[in-house]
């Protein structure tokens, strides 16, 4: 994959969560499992600036973008076996629904 694909990926794709933004929210909240996640990440070679209190950005490497553009193949596969056979209008009726239930457990989950 080329360097500029993995930039790309490093962006904030639909409903997803720029690398960075993640680094930068272990540290401010102190998040242990997210800082573990990310040096973790960085120890497997599949990102680089994963140190929470590290200068960043967070990137993927080569060998990362690699890794996310297979799981990616491999996620597509399965959906598309998954969903094999069902009218499309019930799934996008589905994923209204779900979409609406999601947002309103964010909403009842951020009142005090």
């Amino acid at each position: 994959m080329s360097r500029a694909r993995a930039g790309e990926l490093n962006e904030r794709p639909p409903g997803g969560l720029r690398l960075d933004s993640y680094r930068h929210s272990a540290s401010r909240d102190g998040d242990p499992l997210r800082a573990e996640l990310l040096r973790g990440l960085e120890a497997g070679g599949l990102v680089s600036g994963g140190d929470p209190d590290g200068p960043g950005p967070v990137q993927l490497t080569a060998e990362g973008a690699d890794a996310h553009a297979k799981l990616g193949q491999a996620v597509a596969a399965l959906s598309q076996r998954l969903y094999a056979g069902i009218d499309p209008a019930d799934l996008a009726t589905a994923h209204r629904v779900l979409v609406e239930v999601t947002e309103r457990a964010n909403r009842l989950r951020a009142r005090p």
